[in-house]
């Protein structure tokens, strides 16, 4: 089995190998599928980080006795 790293390092080389077996070719459909996966990921990682600066302004502003609404 290939890493996708390797696919995505060397599509080609892939499309290539994949012919000389006779298989399909469906690299292009798995790096589209890898990059919508990787774009998730970074926005999932992106709202993770907003949620905690939200949540650490939020017990530092109860820690100042100052009032939360929710």
């Amino acid at each position: 089995m290939l890493s996708i790293e390797h696919i995505r390092e060397h599509p080609n080389e892939v499309r290539e190998a994949l012919k000389t077996r006779g298989e399909d070719d469906s690299i292009t459909e798995i790096l589209e599928l890898d990059t919508a996966i990787r774009s998730a990921i970074t926005e999932r990682d992106n709202l993770n980080a907003e949620r905690n600066r939200v949540s650490k302004e939020l017990g530092q502003a109860r820690s100042q006795g100052q009032g939360v609404s929710e």
